[in-house]
């Protein structure tokens, strides 16, 4: 048997330039898009919603005042990491605020009918507790930009 090293391969995706600018809203076989208008720092209790692959869009989610949450995490093929510098939401009615496969997800502040702000990208969850790293965040440690549409 191969090992794990010699399986893996890099595979590229190369994304229209049309899709610049938007998140999906929507689980991964929905076409309904909004534009981004730009990025914001998080705030305590502000109400967020998260868009994942799996989930599709959820809002209710609501942030605490814990920005800085940290600890161990073992992911479902028993890889352990520490996770830090992370927020801490709740989805307010008990239900699950992201499922597995949505991690990476954007999550964001609508902004009007069509638009929203970027405000993270979805870590984990716990029940009804979520975890995202912020995009403030993104931006300190990689210098990255958002692109708005």
């Amino acid at each position: 048997m191969p090992s794990l090293s010699r399986c893996l391969r890099t595979v590229t995706y190369t994304f229209p330039q049309s899709s610049a600018g938007r998140i999906w809203d929507g689980d991964s076989t929905g076409t309904f898009t909004k534009g981004v208008v730009g990025w914001d720092w998080v705030y305590a209790n502000e109400w967020v919603c998260q868009s994942g692959s799996t989930s599709g869009a959820v809002c209710g989610i609501q942030n605490t005042d814990n920005f800085a949450y940290g600890g161990w995490y073992t992911d479902t093929y028993g890889n352990s990491e520490f996770w830090s510098d992370l927020i801490v939401a709740r989805r307010t009615d008990g239900g699950l605020p992201s499922q597995a496969g949505d991690s990476g997800g954007p999550v964001f502040a609508l902004s009007g009918g069509s638009n929203v702000v970027a405000k993270g990208t979805v870590t984990a969850h716990n029940g009804s507790t979520f975890y995202y790293q912020d995009f403030a965040t993104a931006v300190r440690d990689f210098g990255i930009s958002v692109k708005t549409g």
